[in-house]
């Protein structure tokens, strides 16, 4: 594990890239400036509280007018001013003067402090008000810590990955016997070992259900283990002629696994599924037979024929001797498979008896248990404790195997590669593989790491080079003593080695995407099995959870980001922007009415009120304007100089609807002296009006689109189309 952590630090790759396996889009980069981005996003949030407060008290100012808004049967004792005469058609509010203190200190968005301070120290708000003035105090103190709580937790958008391993030089690189020597083939042998030694250890600590392990190491793959069924009991024998013993079999079974899984990045992954099944075999004649010869008893164990060097012979296994005669404390295990991959040869036919799916690989082992004292008893059929045995001077029996020969079980282990359609699928092992099947350039690069990620990883691949050191009952093992095994202490042993095939499957895969056996690629007989032109382009694509580097989620980093540009828009005064357009729009229309002038096409028609129109609709200088020029003697034997006239008026009339300027427009820039001074003289200013807001508008268009449909918009767009057509 600490050769994997090593060779992988500092090898990601940095930017924005997607994450399939779960659609995110990230950020990565090293874990300082991911600090620095989450410290910025942290701040730039608080930055927006000013935003929102003025939003809040805009919104607040809003219901405290409606809610005084006075009846239809109601009439305004205030007077009428010029500006009520400008702007016919606006409402009136007739207020308290302690209503109008509320509202002025709406208006006035002070800060929380002051808010308060108006609240213990204003004695001319009544105690109602004074109550909705707390209440939106304390609204608005929590929108701010819940921005101080957002920016504290912004940190969670940042995580220690996924990302990328940065490898230019991946690829399968294996041990070719025509080209390598002896010794090349002992040191290949080694290195694969060295693999074995390490999917074994990963699946010791990482692939339990409760583990004590660090959790660092076993946060390096993309998926810290991949899931498998729990074992499966069943009372069938998979195979015929009663060679299983006692009908005990059970299964170990996976889903269609995504490459993704295994760490693959790739929108369409290809899947893989495993099973493994396995069962005792029958220790009876024929399958074991035996003969003594100067007292020396050999054990002969028939499950088929294997290669004895140059030559063949009838059985597969031999023992000699009874183990607990060894001064030994360990089990001896050795295993014969069958095609386990399609670069190996047969090595083991077994007998018919075992009979199996030739897509499949069929796998026996042998374990014997030297001098070894246990516990308690145990029936388990591969490691039994069935014998007291009493150590000199104590009177605590011991137990130990008392069976000479060695324990059989048997193994079919099947994988099966897929398309991401799930559908084109073949098996690992047997038939026709996709190369025959499918077209050259037709199946993408990543189905090819992965399936080259399935090499050796059969249930023979996790014991073969290491035999009884792969046992966890060796490991319990400590002087001649160990403690108390169970019933079913096999199946915890093939569960064991099921979790290591999945382990060296995702080991597999990483070593692959860096390449690492590269640097074998000649001298040692090494060769690439992968070239380029034929499989693709593997690199790149392996995704892993690497040391050093901080992945942030881009959209929440977005989002945070947009927040302070977004509320400032939305907390921007409505006339303020509205006005310019208002009076490009008087200009416009103003060049116009001179050019129709010009050409001779103005026209004008009065209507039943006593109002001009032109042909757009649109309202002109109205009739008693006309007359009063005309009873001063006014000439209009100039259309030129009329024309401007009545543009000059257009001009006036829209520029005097803009709203004026309050007094109290100025209360957040005066600070808390103008506040008071400005509330406490309620006699001698006009009336608070609330002035809308871009957010404002917003839900006034979305209330009109929400109750007029979705004809309305269209209808809208209709209605400015033939106006413009008629200009």
């Amino acid at each position: 594990m600490d050769s994997i952590t090593s060779i992988t630090r500092n090898q990601a790759i940095t930017g924005i890239w997607t994450d399939f396996g779960t659609g995110k889009t990230s950020l990565v980069h090293d874990t300082d400036t991911g600090n620095r981005l989450v410290a910025f996003s942290a701040i730039w949030l608080a930055l927006s509280m000013r935003y929102i407060k003025k939003i809040m008290a805009n919104t607040a100012l809003c219901m405290h007018l409606w809610w005084h808004k006075p009846k239809p049967n109601e009439t305004s004792t205030t007077p009428a001013t010029e500006r009520d005469a400008l702007l016919p058609g606006q409402p009136t509010t007739s207020l308290s003067k302690e209503a109008e203190i509320l509202a002025r200190i709406y208006k006035a968005n002070p800060d929380v402090r002051d808010y308060l301070d108006e609240f213990w120290r204003n004695k001319d708000l009544t105690w109602g008000y004074r109550i909705c003035l707390f209440l939106f105090t304390v609204l608005l103190s929590s929108t701010a810590l819940g921005l101080i709580i957002g920016g504290i937790l912004s940190a969670a958008m940042k995580s220690e990955g996924p990302a990328r391993l940065a490898s230019e030089n991946c690829g399968l690189w294996m041990f070719d016997e025509r080209s390598g020597g002896p010794e090349a083939a002992t040191r290949a042998g080694v290195l694969d070992l060295i693999k074995e030694t390490r999917a074994a250890q990963y699946a010791e600590n990482c692939y339990k259900t409760s583990n004590s392990f660090s959790a660092s190491n076993c946060n390096l793959f993309y998926r810290q283990k991949l899931p498998f069924s729990q074992a499966r009991y069943t009372t069938d024998c998979p195979f015929r002629d009663q060679i299983c013993r006692a009908n005990q079999t059970v299964t170990f079974v996976t889903g269609y696994l995504d490459a993704n899984d295994i760490g693959i990045n790739t929108p369409a992954g290809p899947k893989f599924r495993r099973s493994t099944k396995c069962t005792p075999l029958s220790m009876e004649y024929p399958f074991i037979m035996n003969h003594t010869q100067n007292g020396t008893t050999t054990y002969h164990y028939y499950y088929g024929e294997k290669k004895d060097g140059e030559e063949t012979v009838d059985y597969t296994y031999k023992t000699v001797g009874d183990p607990w005669d060894r001064l030994a404390p360990v089990y001896d295990v050795f295993a014969y498979v069958t095609n386990s991959t399609p670069y190996t040869n047969t090595y083991w036919n077994p007998r018919s008896e075992l009979k199996y799916d030739k897509t499949s690989t069929l796998t026996i082992v042998f374990v014997s248990s030297l001098r070894i004292l246990y516990e308690k008893r145990s029936d388990d059929p591969i490691f039994p404790a069935d014998k007291e045995y009493f150590l000199p001077g104590s009177n605590k029996p011991w137990f130990r195997n008392s069976d000479p020969r060695a324990r059989p079980f048997a193994c079919i282990n099947s994988i099966e590669v897929c398309l991401a359609d799930g559908k084109t699928c073949w098996p690992f092992v047997g038939g026709k593989s996709p190369e025959e099947t499918v077209p050259q350039g037709t199946i993408p690069p990543t189905f090819w790491l992965m399936y080259a990620s399935l090499l050796n990883t059969d249930i023979i691949d996790s014991i073969a080079k290491r035999l009884g050191g792969s046992l966890q009952a060796q490991k319990l093992v400590s002087q001649y003593f160990s403690p108390a095994l169970s019933d079913y202490h096999w199946v915890d042993e093939v569960e064991k080695m099921v979790a290591t095939a999945h382990a060296r499957t995702q080991i597999n895969a990483w070593s692959i995407s860096t390449g690492e056996d590269s640097t074998h690629e000649g001298k040692d007989g090494y060769t690439l099995r992968t070239p380029l032109s034929k499989y693709g382009d593997f690199c790149r694509t392996f995704k892993y959870y690497p040391r050093g580097y901080a992945s942030i989620h881009l959209g929440a980093f977005i989002s945070v980001c947009c927040a302070l540009p977004v509320l400032f828009l939305l907390s921007y005064e409505w006339e303020s922007i509205a006005t310019p357009f208002k009076r490009i729009t008087v200009r416009l229309r103003a060049q116009q009415a001179r050019r129709r002038e010009d050409n001779g096409q103005t026209t004008t028609a009065t209507d039943d009120t006593g109002h001009n129109e032109n042909r757009d609709g649109q309202s002109a200088v109205q009739a008693p304007q006309t007359q009063a020029s005309q009873s001063l003697g006014t000439s209009h034997e100039d259309p030129q100089e009329e024309s401007s006239t009545a543009q000059d008026r257009i001009q006036q009339a829209t520029i005097s609807r803009e709203p004026s300027q309050h007094p109290s427009d100025s209360i957040t820039a005066s600070g808390r002296l103008s506040i008071e001074s400005q509330i406490h003289s309620t006699d001698n200013f006009e009336p608070v009006e609330w002035e809308p807001l871009v957010i404002s508008k917003l839900f006034e268009w979305l209330y009109l689109i929400l109750s007029y449909g979705i004809w309305w918009p269209i209808i809208r767009l209709l209605k400015i189309c033939v106006r413009c057509c008629a200009i």
